[in-house]
């Protein structure tokens, strides 16, 4: 099987971080480019401790001119709005790219009612959403990924064998979360007291 080389944009993240854990134990894939704003210059084992010997990567600015022609896929584990700022860049250089954000999740309005404008809504229509058990062979077509979010993926695996069962009445599904979903930047509201 061809190894594919990977390329990570948002690796110092929480997502980033466990995308770098998991990819780097993967026997087809080899994460060749990592990129990380504020960490950029250092290696991801040093904003990780526990990656040490395992992805010793140096992490790069986060600029899509930076990232080798020859990657086979892109990861965007990049907070909202920021994936879609460089997505047809990416796109551009033939390389599929997974987000692992909410740009391409949901729907424009939708998207809108929650982020505000979308920096490039005709790209959300191309994008496969990333459910590969439920949705598998538009994933492998697709040059655009939209990976679910926690929420929805632990909600639609549970209620999927159930779907012939629905009258097409509504179904509620209480959720719970800390605060790690709101990913690693710092800021008030995310702070214990606050929370």
């Amino acid at each position: 099987m061809k190894t594919l080389k990977i390329a990570i944009f948002g690796a110092s993240g929480y997502t980033g971080g466990e995308l770098l854990r998991i990819l780097s134990g993967h026997p087809s894939a080899e994460v060749v480019w990592a990129g990380a704003d504020g960490n950029s210059g250092r290696r991801a084992s040093d904003v990780f401790p526990s990656l040490r010997g395992i992805a010793d990567i140096k992490l790069s600015p986060q600029r899509p001119p930076l990232v080798p022609r020859d990657v086979d896929a892109v990861f965007c584990a990049l907070p909202h709005g920021k994936s879609s700022r460089i997505m047809k860049r990416l796109l551009k250089s033939g390389a599929r790219v997974i987000d692992l954000g909410a740009d391409f999740r949901v729907s424009r309005a939708a998207y809108e009612r929650w982020y505000g404008a979308h920096p490039c809504p005709e790209l959300i229509k191309t994008a496969a959403y990333g459910m590969a058990e439920l949705f598998a062979d538009g994933i492998k077509r697709a040059r655009l990924v939209a990976n679910p979010g926690c929420y929805p993926t632990g909600a639609l695996l549970a209620l999927a064998p159930f779907t012939d069962m629905m009258d097409g009445g509504n179904v509620v599904v209480d959720s719970k979360s800390g605060a790690s979903g709101a990913g690693r930047a710092p800021s008030q509201n995310l702070v214990f007291g606050e929370v």
